[in-house]
């Protein structure tokens, strides 16, 4: 069994969970042990400090990516969460008719600084993400090839909760959403409280945080945008190799990972180079996407509150290179996972039907094992009678087997 993972609180984001994989389907990383204990979904909102009120619902996308509602000048329409865009929005293609304005074209660049792509600058008269409203929002209209390989609406960043906390639970499908400070004392044994690092200037409010991974000091990146986790060539080096069939054939198991004063280790890495840019004084040698995120994720910042457009750190802060006050919290979620073998066959078969209802995978597997226990515990039990032999003298009654055969048979 292995134990799925959340990371708690954060007025930006974070991510680490446990997956498993059948036969046919998307690898994804596992956390196959930590040193944390676990918590669940009543016992974080209850030690984090939300109110009932504070509870959104989380979507998750076939990928297992976070999706948030949002209410874009009328227009309501699902957007990723994205705890890796340098944007507070993105609106791509694929979404439905948004009214907004044109301002200019604009180069999108890769976090190196390589050249990616052409978008529109745009604006957007309003827009209401988790409980509030923001006017006059800048934003880009996109291709959505350009930055994945399924069609999605959009993304929204952590530029919309700079003056907010932020937990996402992707077990129990929650999002919490806060003014509140973080809780100054959380229990250590069950919560893990990080202080970021702050991104290189051009990056905006991305999330790294200090580590040792497989042994040397580097920077881990939390990303919930992506539908992977992978480490860097140049960190693998004495790791457990596995070679898979796909497009992506390499993956990397044991990968020790020291954070914040507590150990875990990693399975089903991708092995790719990480490419972050300049700006760090060290490398960049994990990804950390919603595949290995955990059911949750928090963080607090006390960057000042805008009534228009989100906006970067405000100058002042970048000028004077002063980081943000941020904390992320990570913590243990209660709940279990296993590996299930399935024929491809059958993989396949359960695929389509469960596309068919209009399901995802994992809520049809778990609707069906459900039925499937449950269906047992209604029937009734019918009560077995058995012959009763008496005897003239107890203790001395002798039965051959046919005689036992002529008993069952009357009776």
């Amino acid at each position: 069994m292995k134990a799925s993972y959340s990371l708690l609180s954060f007025p930006v984001a974070m991510v680490l969970s446990c997956a498993s994989f059948a036969t046919g389907q998307m690898i994804k990383a596992a956390v196959v042990s930590t040193t944390l204990e676990t918590t669940s979904f009543a016992q974080w909102s209850q030690d984090l400090g939300y109110q009932k009120t504070q509870l959104y619902p989380l979507i998750l996308a076939a990928t297992g990516c976070p999706l948030v509602d949002v209410d874009a000048s009328g227009v309501k329409v699902s957007l990723l969460l994205d705890s890796g865009t340098a944007r507070g929005l993105v609106i791509t293609n694929n979404a439905p008719p948004i009214p907004y304005r044109v301002e200019e074209r604009m180069e999108e660049l890769n976090a190196d600084g390589s050249h990616r792509g052409e978008s529109f600058r745009i604006r957007v008269e309003t827009v209401s993400v988790l409980g509030e409203v923001f006017k006059n929002v800048a934003g880009s209209l996109s291709d959505w090839q350009m930055f994945a390989s399924e069609p999605f609406n959009g993304t929204v960043g952590l530029d919309f909760f700079l003056d907010r906390r932020l937990t996402l639970d992707y077990q129990s499908r929650k999002v919490g959403v806060t003014c509140s400070p973080l809780p100054e004392r959380l229990d250590r044994k069950r919560y893990l409280s990080l202080a970021l690092t702050e991104p290189p200037k051009s990056q905006g409010h991305i999330l790294y945080e200090r580590a040792r991974v497989n042994g040397r000091e580097a920077i881990v990146y939390f990303d919930t945008g992506y539908n992977v986790s992978f480490i860097d060539p140049g960190f693998a080096e004495g790791l457990a190799r596995v070679e898979r069939p796909g497009k992506f054939k390499l993956f990397r198991e044991g990968v020790p990972l020291e954070l914040g004063g507590h150990t875990f280790v990693l399975d089903e890495l991708r092995e790719s180079p990480v490419r972050r840019g300049t700006g760090f004084d060290l490398p960049v040698a994990l990804v950390l996407g919603s595949a290995l995120c955990p059911a949750s994720s928090s963080l607090s910042t006390s960057a000042p509150r805008s009534s228009s457009s989100p906006s970067p750190r405000s100058s002042s802060l970048f000028q004077t290179r002063i980081p943000l006050a941020c904390r992320a919290v990570l913590c243990k979620y209660d709940f279990m996972r296993t590996t299930v073998d399935l024929p491809d066959f059958l993989f396949r078969q359960v695929k389509s039907v469960a596309a068919s209802r209009g399901s995802t995978l994992k809520d049809f597997v778990q609707n069906a094992l459900q039925q499937a226990v449950t269906s047992g515990r209604g029937a009734r039990r019918r009560k077995v009678r058995l012959p009763l032999i008496r005897s003239k003298h107890p203790g001395a009654l002798r039965l051959t087997n046919a005689d036992i055969e002529d008993h069952l048979a009357r009776h």
